[in-house]
């Protein structure tokens, strides 16, 4: 062996499973937790697959699968093995995002919006759905969570595009696939270590930065304004990967900023791109694509810009929705008519909402928070979670 990394044969390996793990590294801000799990490797002097078999071997299918989707039992079992909080462990993985870019999840589904799904088969990802700043890990090195999302194609504070691949061989990031003679996050391929590679500038004039930042600010907070009144951050996603799908799989693209994007980055959106993906759209391509969106949805005037100049029916608008995010379907009431009724995961945290700031749960009270008249004695579902008070 070339540097200290240890590669254990059968040794211990019964009695280490029910040990605690003896170096344990706190979790920087918003690691990803394959990120963290490779650190603690290392730092316990053994590659991540040996090290995950000689202290968690009966995962073997979180590590063959996607590291940063874990399930409830792996959860437990890392806690108690280095003693963090099931939250804290919890907070590293990509379920942390469930009820704020969407909806609760049991299990890791390609269909998630906005995750980028990696694909890990034969030992290796197989897809590009792990990103990184190179400038950012010669900061501090480890791998963020948000570079798993498929709106990060740029690092706001350097200002340059993320890498989806070693810039060396091309290979998709695979963090678990370490080689021994390596201590930095490296292409398990071709030993490139990430933090040397360089990445484009994004250019000044472009919007894309901006738009990101925009996306990186509502995620966080969980919320975000429109017309002056506050919403849950799920219902913008929702309506951002609608419109994501119009106008790069239907071809609903006409809008000024869409054109000028393309000139400024030197990419043009695919017109071959109806069944495909939208986290499989090269990341140049997709960084135009959320510039052009972010902008459509970024004000009253822009939406209804759009929807006219497109000239948008019902059937776009509505496409693929089960539920109208309320701050949206004002917008689609133009063009059907249909009074609005609130879903009731909109109730819920309507009444949670209430619950915080101390406002008593009428009936009164929740559709003035709503903003849309609810009829009582048709929703006996709203009547009975408005009538489960906590005192």
């Amino acid at each position: 062996m070339s540097s200290g990394l240890y590669c254990f044969n059968s040794l211990g390996a019964n009695r280490l499973r029910d040990r605690k793990i003896p170096i344990h590294p706190q979790p920087f801000e918003n690691e990803l937790l394959s990120s963290w799990f490779c650190r603690m490797s290392v730092k316990n002097l053994s590659t991540p697959s040996t090290f995950f078999g000689l202290h968690l071997r009966d995962f073997k299918a979180v590590f063959s699968a996607d590291l940063d989707w874990p399930n409830g039992e792996f959860v437990s079992a890392m806690s108690e093995k280095v003693g963090f909080s099931k939250s804290k462990i919890l907070f590293m993985t990509l379920k942390s995002y469930e009820g704020y870019l969407f909806e609760s999840q049991n299990r890791f589904s390609s269909s998630k919006p906005f995750i980028n799904p990696v694909n890990f088969r034969g030992g290796s990802n197989r897809n590009y759905g792990l990103r990184y700043c190179p400038y950012c890990l010669r900061e501090k090195e480890y791998f963020r969570k948000e570079w798993r999302l498929t709106f990060s194609t740029v690092c706001p504070k350097h200002k340059v595009f993320l890498l989806d691949r070693c810039p060396e061989c091309g290979k998709p990031i695979t963090l678990q696939k370490w080689r021994s003679d390596k201590v930095n996050f490296h292409c398990w391929n071709c030993g490139f270590e990430f933090r040397n590679a360089e990445s484009d500038k994004v250019p000044k004039e472009s919007k894309g930065v901006e738009a990101v930042s925009k996306l990186y600010e509502i995620l966080d907070k969980g919320y975000f304004e429109f017309e002056g009144r506050v919403y849950y951050s799920i219902s913008y996603f929702k309506v951002l990967a609608h419109f994501v799908k119009m106008v790069y799989n239907l071809s609903v693209r006409s809008w000024n900023l869409l054109k000028k994007e393309e000139n400024i980055i030197g990419v043009n959106l695919s017109n071959q791109a109806k069944g495909v993906v939208y986290y499989k759209v090269p990341l140049k391509e997709q960084y135009v694509l959320f510039s052009v969106v972010v902008d459509i949805l970024s004000s009253r005037e822009n939406i209804e810009r759009f929807i006219a100049v497109n000239n948008l029916k019902k059937a776009y608008l509505t496409r693929d929705f089960v539920d109208y995010p309320f701050w949206y379907k004002e917008f689609v009431d133009k063009y059907t008519g249909e009074s609005y009724s609130p879903i009731l995961l909109e109730v819920e945290n309507a009444l949670k909402y209430m619950d915080r700031k101390g406002i008593k749960r009428t009936w009164d009270n929740l559709r003035e928070i709503l903003g849309v008249w609810v009829e009582a004695k048709k929703r006996k579902d709203i009547k009975r979670v408005l009538n489960s008070v906590k005192n």
